[in-house]
């Protein structure tokens, strides 16, 4: 299952099995045949860094019909899963959320139509391929559980889907910029990867363009490994291209992003966008100091519908300067960031401002 060994708890064979019955319909002696499992069965994955369990709780086989003028000596089948998939709480970083803090608990995030497809020449039916499908995957995130303190339960991400790839389609190659985060010993993507793909509600532009939405990408992919952690985190804003920190405007501004970063303090997850500029030819601004921006939710996880920011100018001073007071109004987390900001720190916004 996506790509690495699942064990199916309590049998001695990771076999499912189906029960068939026959459905008659109509008067014409018509009818067909239904084979389902409707068990709880559990596979353990010993070997994944992400995922901790798969629970198929309903299964179900169905024959594809074929398509007018397809391959009439071609038979595709599909067994349709459903169930809930209980991801591993990452040390430093949670980004994958959806599991119970009771370790025991299959309680995690809610899906349907994973599939596993079928497909086989009824000339020479013993050569059957079998392939695993998450191109249909749903999620019913309002029947998911997610941990206490994982990233989803506090910082405002809207689940989206589940992406899948190769190499050529990989996220770090795409137009996802590289998110920093406290996980400890994580490897870049391999060949084949599966990531849960979110949007970030940014806001607007603007009063000018106050009805369109300013919606960001959000992804956290793994890489099926023997146990090795290989995750990327990425943020995709609007014009980006190619991974590049830098968003082109009309095609004559280019604004830039230094690093992007999480900090996590206990229940407070702040992403920091550093070193922002806009250039032009070979002119930057500001020409000196630094522009960042910090982006978090709500800590107590009350509120998953607002992001909060703060932006902040730091201005170049010597090193004799005495330190400023930490500037109020803010979360633990970036209270850390500004103890280290100068005294001449000149905020652009007056307070958190919520996006609305």
């Amino acid at each position: 299952l996506f790509g690495e060994s699942a064990k199916l708890r309590g049998a001695s064979a990771s076999i499912l099995t189906f029960l068939g019955s026959y459905v008659k319909s109509g008067t014409a002696g018509g009818g067909s045949y239904l084979f389902t499992n409707d068990d709880v069965n559990v596979f353990d994955m010993p070997t994944s860094a992400v995922l901790q369990r798969i629970v198929v709780s309903r299964a179900q086989f169905v024959t594809l019909t074929p398509a007018a003028g397809a391959d009439t000596e071609l038979v595709e089948s599909q067994f349709l899963l459903a169930g809930s998939i209980v991801f591993r709480a990452i040390a430093g970083f949670d980004v994958f959320s959806f599991g119970s803090d009771d370790p025991t608990s299959n309680a995690g995030l809610t899906y349907t139509n994973l599939s596993v497809d079928l497909s086989f020449n009824s000339v020479t039916p013993s050569y059957k391929t079998f392939t695993f499908d998450t191109s249909a995957i749903a999620f019913d995130v309002a029947t998911s559980t997610a941990r206490a303190a994982s990233l989803y339960r506090h910082f405002p991400l809207q689940l989206t889907g589940l992406s899948a790839g190769g190499a050529d389609t990989r996220p770090d190659k795409a137009n996802f910029m590289p998110v920093q985060t406290p996980m400890a010993g994580s490897g870049g993507l391999r060949e084949t990867w599966y990531g849960l793909a979110f949007s970030l509600n940014l806001g607007t532009p603007g009063a000018l363009a106050a009805e369109i939405g300013f919606t960001a990408g959000f992804v956290a992919a793994w890489s099926p490994t023997d146990g090795a952690l290989a995750v990327f985190v990425g943020l995709s804003i609007p014009g980006v291209k190619n991974g590049r920190r830098a968003i082109s405007l009309q095609g004559v501004l280019t604004l830039n992003f230094g690093d992007l970063s999480f900090v996590v303090n206990g229940t407070s997850y702040i992403l920091e966008m550093r070193t922002i500029t806009l250039s032009v030819l070979s002119l930057s601004f500001p020409p000196t100091g630094q522009t960042s921006i910090l982006l978090f939710g709500d800590p107590s996880g009350a509120d998953r519908e607002t992001l909060g920011w703060y932006a902040a100018f730091n201005k170049p001073t010597n090193s004799s300067a005495p330190a400023s007071p930490p500037l109020g109004g803010l979360p633990a987390g970036v209270l850390q960031w500004s103890d280290h900001a100068r005294r001449d720190v000149v905020p652009l916004a007056d307070l958190v401002q919520p996006v609305r």
